[in-house]
């Protein structure tokens, strides 16, 4: 890198510091392939920082900084901005710059969107969606799974490409799932274990974003169903799917399971309130619908 402009300065490297609202903790990652581009390319571009009493503070270049001190060089080329004038102003400079890089991990931006979230106060996904740039979904994705999954569960998994956002949101449904239809199981072993577990499965193609998505299993399956889904390991959810089907056609409905699954759609239904003439006549369809479910249900019972 060989600029002259005043906005470009070669500094002492122990005189830049990181940023300590970057989501990334680990700048060693790829460090080796960095010291080898540096080592033969030299310095393609210099690394984002503004002066902060007598230290340079890091916008953009985490890792490059890192393996330049890795390497012992003394001295790395900055580009020298405006320093921010507030903490907001400093999140929204970050993500900018990084939108432009392959740079963090999904579970960084993850991460790094949960904790604009937090500094701006918690506001509606709209609105943070005009501050980093991302579709309303995305976000709403990258909250949930922050929020519900533990860093430990996830973040390597996310970083080889084993897992996914969309994975993880299906995931994250489908415990909901479970929650309502087998309360006491989810009870008796705890989310937090069948979360492990869910997790562990999609890791060995167990499960599946496609599996996972409209699942009637999780909605049907007794409790032993789905106690031997979740403590045998090599189960995928397919099998498990398969298995019921299988059943189903072998055995006309319970009493007890027509009647928990009537006693959720009653419970659905009394939260439904309808604004339009169409939204009522959609919700008489419905109503009616489920009365011939019933009807027929009561008469395999027989």
């Amino acid at each position: 890198m060989d600029n002259n402009s005043s906005n470009h300065k070669w500094v002492e490297v122990y005189n830049v510091v990181p940023n300590p609202l970057n989501p990334r903790k680990d700048h060693s990652v790829k460090s080796e392939e960095l010291q080898k581009i540096i080592s033969n390319r030299g310095w393609e571009e210099g690394v984002t920082a503004y002066k902060q009493n007598q230290v340079y503070v890091i916008l953009s270049g985490h890792r490059r900084w890192y393996a330049a001190r890795e390497m012992g060089i003394k001295q790395i080329p900055l580009f020298i901005v405006e320093r921010p004038k507030s903490k907001q102003e400093e999140v929204e400079r970050i993500a900018a710059l990084q939108q432009a890089k392959v740079d963090w991990t999904v579970y960084e931006w993850a991460k790094f969107t949960y904790e604009c979230w937090l500094h701006y106060g918690k506001p509606p996904v709209w609105k943070l969606a005009e501050v980093v740039s991302f579709r309303k979904l995305t976000l709403q994705r990258y909250l949930r799974i922050i929020q519900y999954f533990d860093r430990e569960e996830i973040e390597e998994g996310l970083e080889d490409r084993q897992l996914s956002i969309d994975t993880l949101t299906e995931i994250i449904t489908w415990m909901k799932k479970c929650k309502k239809y087998n309360p006491q199981l989810t009870e008796r072993l705890g989310e937090s274990y069948i979360r492990q577990i869910m997790v562990k499965k999609a890791l060995n193609k167990k499960v599946s974003r496609n599996t996972l998505s409209g699942d009637f299993f999780v909605e049907n399956a007794t409790e032993d169903q789905l106690m031997d889904f979740l403590v045998i390991a090599a189960k995928s959810l397919v099998q498990a799917q398969s298995e019921i089907q299988q059943q189903g056609k072998e055995e006309s409905l319970s009493f007890n399971t027509v009647t928990r699954k009537m006693k959720y759609m009653v419970k659905d239904l009394n939260n439904i309130h309808p604004k339009s003439q169409k939204d009522w006549e959609n919700y008489e369809k419905t109503v009616l619908n489920l009365e011939s479910v019933l009807q027929e249900a009561k008469a395999n019972m027989k």
